[in-house]
């Protein structure tokens, strides 16, 4: 019996295991390019300002073609769309499952502007989209309710101040992009 019980006792011990060598872990399995892992702060943290800042300047742009001509440029956003899923997902590890439920936020959207025959308008909710790629969704709620708060105050100064009726039509991309910009600058 002694010897039944040391062998199954040794042979527990020389299990072959996985290696644990650093190539295995998790933050390596990431595709990034290799000039990129050479400095640490670059695949990280600097992919995703970046991220963040090329988000921020096609909201500004957005935000003044919005102001102009109550509509936004979608080329423009699904380049910056395709540039935020490509990058997110190759350098900075963001999960497939967030970038969904962000893109679902502005889905959400899409839809109100077609059940309210856009009081709120598409094109807010394709911006939506794209941030909500690059944000998690918590972060994007946050910006979504600063952007209307901010919104409804100033409709309440128009109305009350410039005498506008209750059916003037403010854009919310500019609202969307000071929100934007305080949220990135919290977080």
């Amino acid at each position: 019996m002694k010897n039944k019980l040391d062998s199954l006792f040794s042979h527990m011990l020389f299990v072959p295991q996985a290696s644990q060598s650093s190539f295995y872990r998790g933050q390596n399995l990431r595709f990034c390019p290799r000039f990129l892992r050479q400095k640490s702060i670059a695949c990280g943290m600097g992919i995703k300002m970046a991220v963040y800042i090329i988000t921020f300047i096609l909201l500004i742009y957005e935000s003044i073609v919005d102001i102009r001509q109550m509509k936004i440029d979608v080329r423009a956003a699904i380049i910056v769309f395709i540039f935020d899923i490509v990058v997110g997902l190759t350098c900075y590890g963001r999960h497939i499952e967030s970038m969904a439920l962000g893109a679902i936020v502005g889905g959400l959207l899409i839809f109100l502007a077609w059940v309210s025959r856009q009081r709120i308008g598409y094109g807010d909710g394709i911006i939506f989209v794209v941030i909500g790629i690059c944000m998690e969704p918590l972060e994007l709620i946050g910006i979504l309710w600063c952007s209307t708060l901010l919104a409804g105050i100033y409709g309440m100064i128009k109305i009350i101040v410039c005498k506008k009726g209750r059916d003037y039509k403010l854009p919310l991309i500019p609202f969307v992009t000071a929100a934007y910009a305080a949220m990135s600058a919290i977080t």
